[in-house]
């Protein structure tokens, strides 16, 4: 059984491992929640996986805590990709913080759920910092979790783009207010710069985040861009800018350093 998270980075590192698995000629049953919003995903989490779980598996793999939280204590597996919810849940994105109520309960269920998690057979961080984080908040022992950072994909090479005018300035990644697109694009306009900065993402800020770009031609948000088309992405920019207040990894600078992109992250991320 595997369970898959469609969300941003965390959607397409579970895609990797599980395309991976297969690849190595392992039979692997998904499950994952196809809805995309907060509340069926607090249903799936608390309800669905507990009663669809499939029997007889040899091993179990959730990529988060709030899926890893039902599974067989004996042989199941989970991965910590980050705790922001409960570190620092100021920051939390993707919806995560925009009223009281998302604000009170979200960093109680996830830090209860990854209580239940920790106290599987193996536990997987995806950095150091994750790493002690999760040995911090669920009091877990340093030898019962273990560091593998994602991989990159294959697919991503540097390539050689013809000669363009202007410079190009591009961000990757959701548009909430923990990536702190705001910055970049008020930067970017106070600056003068003869430049385009082009924004790949989609994002509850979305709307927000066009109103700071004030009609600018110089700016272009060019929504979703598939995993086959990111080479190409990264190729057509000159430099990355992540300014995003904290990540558990930070995949899309990894990514950028692939494809031989130079990357700009702010001093006071963490």
């Amino acid at each position: 059984m595997f369970s898959l998270e469609h969300n941003a980075g965390i959607g397409r590192i579970s895609l990797e491992v599980l395309n991976g698995l297969r690849a190595r000629g392992h039979d692997v049953t998904v499950m994952q929640d196809k809805k995309y919003s907060l509340a069926s995903y607090f249903k799936y989490t608390a309800y669905d996986i507990a009663k669809n779980l499939p029997a007889g598996q040899d091993c179990y793999c959730a990529m988060g805590p709030l899926e890893g939280a039902w599974l067989p204590r004996k042989n199941s597996v989970t991965v910590f990709l980050d705790l922001i919810p409960v570190t620092h849940p100021h920051q939390a994105g993707a919806n995560q913080n925009g009223n009281l109520i998302n604000k009170l309960f979200i960093p109680r269920y996830v830090k209860f759920m990854g209580h239940l998690a920790s106290e599987n057979t193996k536990l997987i961080a995806i950095s150091e910092q994750t790493k002690q984080e999760v040995m911090s908040t669920f009091k877990v022992c340093e030898d019962r979790i273990t560091v593998i950072n994602p991989g990159v994909r294959q697919d991503l090479i540097p390539k050689s783009m013809s000669v363009r005018e202007p410079f190009r300035i591009g961000y990757l990644g959701q548009l909430d207010h923990r990536k702190r697109v705001d910055l970049l694009i008020n930067a970017f306009l106070d600056s003068g710069i003869n430049a385009e900065l082009v924004i790949a993402g989609t994002g509850p800020d979305e709307k927000r985040l066009k109103a700071y770009a004030r009609c600018s031609p110089k700016i272009k948000f060019q929504g979703f861009v598939p995993d086959n088309e990111l080479s190409n992405w990264f190729g057509a920019i000159d430099v990355l800018v992540h300014p995003s207040a904290c990540e558990g990894w930070g995949m899309t600078i990894v990514e950028a350093f692939a494809c031989r992109k130079p990357v700009i992250v702010m001093e006071d991320s963490y």
